[in-house]
């Protein structure tokens, strides 16, 4: 949360600040320069440390660049002084927020909504405590749930080519129309629950349950309905977090029983910094089909990514990941390998964008390269894709229970058997309840 909502609050303070030219140092916090705005502070210290408003613009410089610990006593001292300032006490439960005093900083957040802020403060005040909520899961045990309703169009809905034919050698194979790409619009209805408690100081039990139904207007045969289980444990040390889990799916393909995936999955995130993190997963998986045992598959997957968040304008979090993978299939036969039989490795980059208190963004930008292992009988070549898929999302807090979102997906397979090539747009709509 970008930290110029509480000047507004600062308004509302009765404090009677000595005059500063504090001029540069609020002009740097302005313009996003949060650790410029630190060194300047410092190096005023001296002839200034303990003259509220210095402290309170020192504050917050020293937050937003990393040194939580030093804003909060700045803080601290400005309160004793004045405690009805609640731009400071907006402030300072920030601080005990990153300092990870999450019933502290709750009690400030309770403690400024009690004076009827500005609704940017509100809604502000609200984020944080959503995500005490989360954090709180470590001492207490939480549950929360959603429900998800949402409506698009699929310019290829059965992620088929749009040719009408295909040569093989001396043959040609004409695709029908039900083979080749159809346009359809779409409404889908998505339910979730969770659970977390602890069970041991720094360890925690959760579980994840999930209902997805994903209906076309016109192909009904492409319409999906996944029911999804995920269960495991959380290490929290220091800060390091391991999660170990396992997950079930059930994929029905227009109400018939079409795929079970099974799988272990395993990860590691380390908050390098307060602004930084790296992490690090492992999964493995199978997948049987109901009626086509050929496409059976086990799968292992390892990845990992690096997110990092930049003090400027819309503070953005910038976000880069890589993931490698191999499916074998399951029955050692020549039509199994054809079309299972594969190794894949992808890269992600993505940007989130706080473009307001109720407004972000976030763009990524993901290509995949797969390569078969068989040649294929029916093509008579080896198969491999190049698959590119772009997605903006803008996602609006209503109320803090209340969030509508609007995404656009670009999506194109290239590939060196022209059966495969395809484009695909989705644009969708969803608005989602959170009940807690």
């Amino acid at each position: 949360m970008t930290s110029f909502i509480s000047l507004l609050l600062l308004m509302m303070s009765t404090s009677a600040y000595a005059i500063l030219d504090l001029t540069p140092l609020k002009s740097l916090l302005s313009s996003g320069q949060a650790e410029k705005a630190y060194e300047f502070a410092s190096t005023e210290m001296t002839d200034s440390e303990g003259i509220p408003e210095f402290d309170y613009y020192y504050a917050i410089a020293a937050i937003d660049s990393g040194h939580a610990n030093e804003g909060v006593f700045a803080l601290e001292r400005v309160l004793s002084l004045d405690p009805d300032n609640y731009a400071a006490r907006l402030e300072l439960a920030r601080g005990y927020f990153i300092l990870e005093e999450y019933a502290r900083a709750r009690q400030e957040f309770e403690t400024v909504l009690t004076v009827s802020p500005p609704k940017d403060v509100i809604s502000s005040v609200n984020l944080y405590l959503d995500a005490i909520t989360v954090k709180e899961e470590r001492y207490k045990t939480t549950q929360s749930s959603f429900v998800d309703f949402g409506f698009g169009s699929d310019s290829n809905a059965n992620s088929g080519p749009s040719i009408d034919s295909y040569d093989i050698g001396i043959f040609t194979v004409v695709l029908d129309a039900d083979s080749r790409e159809q346009d359809d619009t779409f409404a889908e209805l998505k339910l979730g629950y969770n659970v977390s408690t602890p069970i041991s100081p720094g360890i925690l039990y959760f579980l994840t349950l999930n209902a997805d139904s994903h209906n076309n207007n016109d192909n009904s045969q492409y319409d999906t309905q996944a029911y999804t289980l995920d269960t495991g444990l959380k290490f929290h040390k220091g800060k390091n977090l391991f999660t170990f889990d396992i997950f079930a799916q059930q994929l029905q393909l227009n109400r018939d029983d079409y795929r079970i995936l099974t799988g272990l999955n395993s990860s590691w995130l380390n908050n390098l910094t307060q602004k930084s993190a790296l992490q690090l997963y492992l999964q493995l998986s199978t997948q049987n089909y109901d009626q086509l045992p050929t496409r059976d598959v086990s799968s292992v997957l390892l990845g990992g990514s690096y997110s990092q968040k930049i003090s400027t304008h819309y503070s953005p979090v910038l976000i880069a990941g890589l993931y490698l993978a191999q499916d074998d299939p399951k029955l050692n036969t020549d039509a199994a390998r054809e079309s299972t039989e594969r190794d894949y490795f992808g890269v992600k980059l993505a940007t989130i964008l706080g473009l307001s208190d109720k407004l972000s963004a976030q763009l990524s930008l993901r290509y995949q390269d797969t390569e078969y292992g068989m040649l294929s009988s029916f093509t008579g070549k080896t198969r491999r894709d190049d698959h590119f898929t772009q997605t903006l999302k803008f996602t609006w807090r209503l109320e803090r229970r209340w969030e509508l979102s609007a995404k656009a997906s670009l999506i194109k397979n290239e590939s060196n058997v022209e059966l495969y090539e395809y484009d695909r747009t989705v644009l969708s709509t969803n608005l989602r309840y959170k009940l807690k």
